[in-house]
């Protein structure tokens, strides 16, 4: 259903829109308070600034649309094939450098360079290996310097990734760009007014509830009650920001803990 035409009949008193779909539509600026989008499909759609008071968004499915997905996956491909292009590189360095010192033909007025540049390379391995070291990971014996600069890419890749969902404090950057990149595309609730709106069950990966340039995101009083993937959605700095509030909100384990009350403000 297009936008206009959910307008048109909103304007005549419908509030009905359940099971819609609105992929990709844009709402930005309107007052759509009361209006009932249980298990809608607002993948991608544009709620900038909007007003939605009280709006019912049950089992919504709210994030990316499929194109977006996919040129994401393309995006990400590209990176990887450039980060391959670099492996590839470094590992015909191995193969040309290291044997041509053994080499009858090797021109010895280039042993200097080449040798502060093979130490700098293995420098930069071992610091890999020991950056992994450091956050509890052990790697074993490799085979040969090219199979280790490749394994650590992927294996380091791997663990600072699972870290990063994890929640550690740590790798927190690298958990705010993936969100960040993630949510590209995704449906926006940036600056909108969601005081008393429900997303009991609503999937949320790759939505945006920023701050707009012209106004906050109001999350009063908000149902988070069995969303999903609420922890891959763009928060800002709200208390959706903290892992253990945003627990709470979701599956009300502990809603009558005193202790957990104060923490979740007036915007639970």
């Amino acid at each position: 259903m297009k936008a206009s035409e959910v307008l048109k009949r909103y304007a005549a008193g419908e509030r009905d829109f359940r099971r819609t779909n609105l992929r990709g539509q844009s709402f930005k600026g309107q007052d759509l308070s009361g209006a009932d989008f249980n298990e809608a499909d607002i993948r991608g759609t544009n709620f900038t600034n909007a007003t939605l008071k009280g709006v019912n968004f049950t089992g919504a499915n709210a994030g990316l649309q499929r194109r977006w997905a996919l040129g994401q996956w393309v995006l990400l491909l590209v990176l990887s094939d450039l980060a391959g292009v670099l492996q590839g590189y470094f590992g015909y360095f191995i193969a040309v450098f290291f044997p041509r010192w053994w080499d009858a033909s090797y021109d010895w007025r280039y042993f200097a360079t080449d040798v502060a540049t093979t130490v700098a390379y293995l420098i930069t391995i071992m610091a890999a290996f020991v950056a992994i070291a450091r956050q509890g990971f052990t790697m074993r014996a490799f085979g040969s310097v090219a199979v280790a600069v490749a394994g650590a890419s992927f294996l380091l890749g791997i663990y600072c990734s699972r870290r990063a969902l994890s929640g550690d404090e740590k790798f927190a950057l690298i958990r705010t760009f993936g969100i960040f990149f993630g949510a590209i595309g995704g449906t926006s609730f940036c600056g909108a007014n969601l005081t008393g709106a429900n997303f009991t069950k609503a999937t949320l990966k790759s939505t945006n509830f920023n701050p707009s340039k012209q106004a906050p995101t109001i999350l009063t009083h908000v149902c988070w009650q069995e969303a999903k993937k609420l922890g891959y959605a763009r928060v800002g700095s709200s208390i959706l920001s903290n892992p253990a509030v945003r627990e709470l909100l979701v599956t009300r384990n502990g809603y009558k803990n005193p202790m957990s009350m104060p923490t979740c403000g007036g915007q639970t």
